[in-house]
């Protein structure tokens, strides 16, 4: 990927990001931008080149760093390859600009194999990161939550109260696993969460009949649930709670 592809898919994410907040927040969204870079994780990890080592070694010097579109291309591209995947999200505005925050891949590849392909700019996937506390879609909330801690943490052991509710009632249904995971996926499509909602039908793909395929789908249902879990509201993690809970109990019987 050369330089200039890099930055038209960056302000074509970060147009997105900006749409996304003003639809789900009751905030002003200001059209100035500055952006963050968040690695995925800190861990210098075997499986990293050398080139992915240094580059992350740079990024942890810089954690909270303002920085421009060019300064961005800077740090995310060198040799024509860039992260395998970018989150791309609001996490804070005032009257006079936005931040959003770049969530990125450690690894890096060249422009036949990044994700979100289906979103038109690989590597990046525009999110809204919802407060933890958030119950319902429908409830718009403030882009800057992570600034009140105080009103965050009130608002979240309320939460974590009704999401315990949920999951009871899930459980004492009686509906069949399966029918439970097929009507969350179409809530999920139904709410413009499409790539997640494919992601767990692939998922469902792994379960063969053997026991090693439900170990395949746990894992992949897990890994699924940790680098999705911040674009859910609570009535969604409700129910990616009961399923996960639910496969557990199950390979204990395998």
């Amino acid at each position: 990927m050369d330089k200039e592809t890099f930055i038209t898919r960056l302000i074509e994410a970060s147009n997105s990001a900006l749409k996304l907040a003003r639809e789900f927040t009751f905030n002003e969204i200001a059209e100035n931008l500055i952006y963050k870079i968040k690695p995925s994780s800190l861990d210098l990890s075997d499986h990293l080149t050398d080139l992915e080592k240094e580059n992350l070694s740079n990024r942890k010097k810089e954690l909270n760093k303002k920085l421009t579109v060019n300064e961005v291309t800077d740090r995310l591209m060198f040799e024509n390859k860039v992260p395998v995947w970018i989150n791309c999200s609001v996490i804070g505005s005032t009257k006079k600009r936005t931040t959003i925050e770049l969530f990125t891949s450690r690894r890096f590849r060249d422009d036949s194999e990044l994700y979100h392909k289906m979103e038109t700019y690989p590597p990046f996937h525009a999110v809204i990161m919802n407060p933890p506390y958030l119950f319902d879609n429908k409830e718009k909330f403030d882009v800057n939550w992570r600034k009140k801690k105080i009103q965050t943490a009130i608002k979240l052991r309320k939460s974590k109260i009704e999401l315990n509710k949920l999951i009871k009632e899930k459980r004492e249904s009686g509906k069949d696993y399966w029918y439970n995971f097929d009507q969350f996926c179409e809530t999920l499509t139904k709410r413009k969460k499409v790539d997640l909602a494919e992601k767990l039908k692939n998922a469902k793909k792994l379960v063969n009949g053997l026991t090693d395929g439900w170990y395949d789908f746990k894992k992949e249902l897990d890994l699924i649930y940790n680098s999705n879990r911040t674009e859910l509201v609570e009535n969604e993690l409700a129910d990616f709670e009961y399923l996960r809970n639910e496969i557990d109990k199950v390979l204990k019987t395998k």
